[in-house]
């Protein structure tokens, strides 16, 4: 398990987020969305911070949970319309 404070690589981000190094390389290249990322002064290698990429797997899970819910309360209100007798 990582420290919080760690600084990780594409490697371990691979890891982490279940993508392919070479998505992901892509991704920075083409500014896609992707976990924050930095270089450190003279250097070619990007690396990321544990906290970051675990705030925002944490970020995605809660877009996806609410759009995942609102989804389900759509379909609550049609249900409820639908079954409503007719006057």
């Amino acid at each position: 398990m990582k420290a919080y404070n760690d600084i990780i690589t594409v490697d371990e981000l691979s890891e982490i987020i279940r993508m392919d190094k070479r998505t992901i390389q892509n991704r920075v290249s083409n500014n896609q969305p992707l976990p924050p990322s930095f270089k450190l002064p003279s250097t070619k290698t990007r690396l990321w911070r544990y906290k970051d990429v675990m705030n925002w797997i944490n970020q995605k899970a809660d877009e996806f949970i609410k759009k995942e819910q609102a989804k389900r309360d759509e379909f609550d209100e049609l249900t409820n319309i639908i079954n409503q007798p007719n006057s």
